[in-house]
């Protein structure tokens, strides 16, 4: 049976190049953690953007009276240019865990369909004995 992960595992996969350039070059990208062909390392933030009439909202923004917002899902890539170093804002850090998280209930959701386990019963199945 099929979970379909390839996108998921590819996600994660962008993520531990940036772990790895973080860890062992000290942020510094090198043209080992490029984008196969390119000279400068990607990744894709997949998260929430809320919009109100007043523009976007973010974990940071100011909210004074009542908004009538709109959220739909975005996908954002940031590039780190060779012999650039990593840096991620608090907002990117925000579409970085945001983005981690969806790819986990994915694939958290795959097994729950592979074992045929309702994820409305999760908790009495845990404290079952």
């Amino acid at each position: 049976m099929d979970l379909n992960l390839t996108d998921n595992l590819g996600y994660l996969q962008q993520v531990n190049r940036v772990r790895n350039c973080l860890e062992h070059r000290a942020g510094i990208v090198s043209k080992k953690d490029c984008d196969e062909n390119k000279n400068y390392m990607s990744i894709i933030f997949r998260y929430p953007k809320v919009s109100s009439q007043k523009g976007e909202i973010s974990p940071t923004s100011e909210i004074k009276g009542k908004q009538n917002p709109s959220i739909e899902f975005k996908d954002e890539v940031k590039k780190f240019r060779l012999n650039q170093k990593i840096h991620f804002n608090f907002d990117e850090n925000n579409k970085l865990l945001f983005s981690i998280n969806i790819c986990f209930k994915y694939i958290i959701d795959g097994i729950y369909d592979i074992m045929n386990i309702d994820q409305n019963k999760t908790e009495t199945i845990i404290v079952e004995k």
